[in-house]
């Protein structure tokens, strides 16, 4: 339900509402999806490549990595997401995008070979809390990709790092939680060769006032606090990208 917390609206239930049924709060919270992409440009590349963008939510990785890429396939298996992307990409006048239906554990409507890569910015879909569901979802998400992905692609998973905890200590960016912490991610994506590393990162909302209907709206409560005390909207964030060659 949304309700009022210090003459500010929040949700509760995050993810039971949130996705359905606040796409565009979604699309301006997500601006650090962005940064994921330009630092996986940096690293892995997109440039002249087409690319596979799993849960891509309202778009917003997408419509990054098609900055660089030569074409984009994402695919989204919400429809309230999908149609806010699609509706986006039509006001941002975007033609190297196409948005349809899909999930990464099923990539069974895609060629061999057809992408140079595959990403998921933000979306790694396998954080279930079945042990066995999870295990089965990432070996078909990996098997997939390593179908669909010509020889010498790459694929490329992001997360938040596992032990940290979002700030607005701008000063301390340079510091990171402790990276012997794993996760399940961890657990699961190193026995299909996948490697990981660490990024930190600066999220601005450029207002109080926008940090409260984003952040704060998601987040609740302390959130609110956290905003309105110490009159904050630029927040530090810590993402871990897993990354594998094909």
């Amino acid at each position: 339900m949304v309700y009022s917390y210090r003459d500010c609206k929040t949700i509760d239930g995050f993810w039971d509402r949130y996705h359905l049924e606040f796409q565009d709060v979604y699309d301006r919270f997500a601006i650090g999806s962005v940064t994921m992409v330009d630092d996986m440009q940096v690293n892995y590349g997109f440039t002249g490549k087409r690319v596979l963008d799993m849960g891509t939510g309202t778009g917003k990785s997408a419509f990054r990595i098609a900055e660089y890429a030569d074409s984009v396939v994402s695919i989204e298996p919400f429809i309230p997401m999908r149609s806010y992307a699609i509706e986006k990409q039509k006001q941002l006048g975007i033609k190297n995008v196409q948005i349809i239906e899909g999930v990464g554990e099923d990539l069974s409507q895609f060629r061999d070979n057809e992408f140079d890569c595959a990403v998921s910015v933000a979306a790694i879909p396998i954080l279930w809390e079945d042990l066995g569901r999870r295990e089965r979802d990432c070996g078909s998400i990996v098997e997939g990709c390593l179908r669909v992905i010509k020889p010498g692609g790459f694929i490329a998973l992001s997360s938040y790092t596992p032990g940290w905890q979002w700030d607005h200590l701008v000063g301390g960016m340079n510091s990171f939680p402790d990276p012997d912490i794993r996760g399940p991610n961890e657990e699961l994506l190193e026995p299909h060769g996948f490697t990981h590393r660490d990024i930190r990162y600066l999220v601005d909302y450029g207002t109080v006032e926008e940090a409260l209907a984003t952040h704060g709206f998601i987040y609740g409560k302390e959130a609110i606090d956290y905003i309105l005390d110490k009159k904050v909207s630029k927040f530090s964030w810590s993402s871990r990208i897993f990354h594998r060659s094909v």
